[in-house]
């Protein structure tokens, strides 16, 4: 991903009270507790991946760099059936 002009950082998960400014892209991906976006609804763009083996971060990392699609529906409800969190 450097090599692409990404920038890799770890965060500990911590609520996200207010929206990102609008010049930094930000996703958020969950390696394994679904439910993390209720506790960062202002995140744009947030990424289930359901389990943290190497294969599957793998699959995410193809799928941000655009050489794969996203697809799929959650089967569980990340929005914790908060309206807010869906804007």
């Amino acid at each position: 991903l450097r090599q692409r002009g990404f920038e890799l950082r770890h965060v500990e998960p911590a609520p996200l009270a207010a929206p990102a400014p609008a010049d930094i892209l930000t996703v958020m991906v969950s390696f394994g507790h679904m439910y993390y976006l209720y506790d960062a609804p202002f995140c744009p763009t947030y990424i289930n991946a359901y389990t943290w083996l190497p294969e599957v971060q793998r699959a995410v990392v193809r799928k941000l760099v655009g050489e794969e699609t996203f697809e799929g529906v959650s089967p569980v409800d990340a929005f914790c059936g908060q309206e807010a969190a869906r804007y």
